[in-house]
C-alpha cells in the first residue's frame, strides 16, 4: 500500500505557463513512485464562489509537503511571502522543497529565508526554465523525483 502524499505547490501566477509545462514533466515521475501516492495542489483547483483565502489556507493546513516553485516573481508576491511561504520556513514548519523555476540571483536578490536551505536546480546550478529543451526538462524531473523520494524515505519511514 503506497504512502499518501499530499503537496502544496506555491507558485507566481505570471509563472503559470512554466509551472504548468514543469508539473506535467514532474507528474508523469511522480504517478509510477513504487511508494507514495502523491496528490498536488495548486490554486488551479480553486471552484467559483469559493472564498479563495479559505480554501489556500485549508489547503496549507492539510499539506504533508510544500513544492515551492522559485522565481524573481515568486520572490514579489505579498500574497506568496506572508501567507504561504510562512507555513514553510517559520516555527513548527511543514517540510517542503524549494525548486528553482526561474533563474534567481542568489547573491542579490532577497530569498526572503530560503537561502537557508538547498535549493534543487539541475546539476547545481539550471533552473527549470534554463532546461531549454523538452529532454533536458524531463532529466530535471527525474533528478527531482529521486531528491523528493529520499527525502519523504526520510521523513515517513524514520
Amino acid at each position: 500500500m503506497k504512502t499518501q502524499i499530499q503537496f502544496f505547490v506555491s507558485y507566481a501566477h505570471a509563472d503559470q505557463h512554466s509551472a504548468d509545462q514543469f508539473l506535467r514533466c514532474l507528474q508523469e515521475q511522480l504517478a509510477p513512485s513504487k511508494r507514495y501516492a502523491y496528490v498536488l495542489w495548486r490554486d488551479t483547483a480553486l471552484l467559483a464562489g469559493e472564498r479563495w483565502d479559505d480554501v489556500i489556507q485549508q489547503a496549507l493546513a492539510d499539506c504533508q509537503f510544500g513544492l515551492l516553485l522559485i522565481s524573481p516573481m515568486f520572490l514579489s508576491r505579498d500574497y506568496i511571502l506572508t501567507q504561504e511561504l510562512p507555513r514553510f520556513i517559520n516555527g513548527d514548519a511543514k517540510p517542503f522543497i524549494p525548486v528553482m523555476l526561474k533563474s534567481v540571483n542568489l547573491q542579490r536578490h532577497d530569498l526572503h529565508g530560503l537561502d537557508a536551505y538547498q535549493m534543487f536546480r539541475l546539476d547545481h546550478h539550471l533552473s527549470f526554465d534554463d532546461c531549454g529543451t523538452a529532454r533536458k526538462q524531463r532529466e530535471f524531473a527525474e533528478a527531482l523525483f529521486d531528491q523528493i523520494e529520499h527525502r519523504l524515505d526520510r521523513l515517513v519511514h524514520m
